[in-house]
């Protein structure tokens, strides 16, 4: 491999981490986010944070296929953002204010969904990147072998 291979492949190894990151950011702040809530809204959360785990061992390991791995992290992160905006934006979910609203004020279990929403679409985003860098660092390496 030439050094321009190198540096892609170092590159696409970094981003992997970087994702890696994220999964572990946001599936604590899922967790954290439950120290607030019981109900069904906490197991949801639970479930969530769970979910956001199971991803970190695929995105750990070199044999694994990061593609496949930052594809499935794309479209759990795209899920799980749709449902939290969906609860916090639905009629009759009210963002679980039990009570009187006043116009212009967000309540505090909102603010947790919002930040929530703003780490799925950054694990997403960062996921589409590593997928088209795996696809860059792919092709220069398929080419330096013909």
């Amino acid at each position: 491999m030439d050094l321009k291979q190198v540096r892609a492949a170092r590159k696409a190894r970094t981003l992997r981490w970087l994702l890696g990151g994220v999964v572990l950011l946001v599936s604590a702040a899922h967790l954290l986010a439950v120290l607030g809530t019981r109900g069904f809204s906490a197991v949801v959360m639970s479930a969530m944070g769970v979910l956001c785990l199971m991803c970190l061992p695929h995105l750990a390991t070199a044999k694994c296929n990061i593609e496949k791995s930052a594809l499935e992290l794309l479209l759990m992160s795209g899920v799980m953002a749709l449902i939290h905006l969906l609860w916090i934006g639905l009629p009759g979910m009210d963002g679980h204010s039990h009570g009187a609203h006043v116009a212009g004020v967000v309540n505090h279990h909102s603010a947790i969904m919002l930040a929530l929403i703003a780490l799925e679409l950054a694990s997403l985003a960062l996921a589409s990147i590593v997928m088209r860098m795996n696809r860059t660092v792919g092709q220069e390496l398929a080419l330096a072998t013909i």
